[in-house]
């Protein structure tokens, strides 16, 4: 009952005020908690129309998108909130997010990557996943060097930014048996522009 009197009182100063971007952030993500998806949406646009600079508000309608698999939107709401407030991963975080749901494991690796530089406490994994895992060393290497890594990873990266790379993860062994699979169905013929 307290999010539908949440909602009731925002209604209320709404129709006092109608472009208040506070009260319809609020009524933004009341609405959402109360699975009313479309409402929320409108909601968080009306805010963000008159005051475009919320990050937070910007980081809700993302959210907002990406459960209504309105994916291509929820990135340009991420992507201007990590532009507002670089230092901060919440919208780099999302947006990697979003990019798993895309099935775009470069860009989620980046998101999220973005996302742990963001916070000084991960400064130095970042560096050593980025330089000695994805670095220049041969894959064989760098995947023996993940597996031994991973338990550490699960232990130290936020809940956030472990299950992106998790996923990433997952997206990428998924491509590479895809490839494989591909191969073998194309045998040794020639792959040409019309066989393609």
């Amino acid at each position: 009952g307290r999010l539908g009197d949440a909602l009731c009182a925002y209604q209320r100063a709404l129709s006092l005020a109608p472009k208040d971007a506070g009260a319809h952030a609020n009524a933004g993500v009341a609405l959402r908690r109360l699975g009313r998806l479309e409402e929320a949406l409108q909601h968080y646009q009306a805010s963000l129309s008159g005051d475009p600079l919320q990050y937070d508000v910007l980081c809700n309608f993302g959210n907002a998108l990406h459960e209504a698999a309105r994916f291509e939107q929820a990135v340009a709401a991420f992507r201007s909130a990590a532009a507002l407030r670089p230092e901060l991963a919440t919208a780099h975080s999302s947006l990697a997010n979003v990019f798993v749901a895309l099935v775009q494991p470069d860009e989620a690796l980046r998101a999220t990557t973005a996302a742990l530089a963001a916070d000084p406490r991960y400064a130095k994994a970042v560096a050593f996943f980025l330089e000695e895992l994805y670095g220049t060393k041969a894959s064989a290497i760098r995947d023996r060097d993940l597996v031994r890594m991973y338990p550490t990873m699960e232990r130290q990266l936020p809940k956030y930014a472990f299950d992106t790379v998790d996923r990433a993860l997952e997206l990428d062994v998924l491509a590479e048996e895809f490839d494989q699979a591909l191969a073998r169905e194309l045998g040794s013929a020639a792959l040409t522009e019309s066989s393609y």
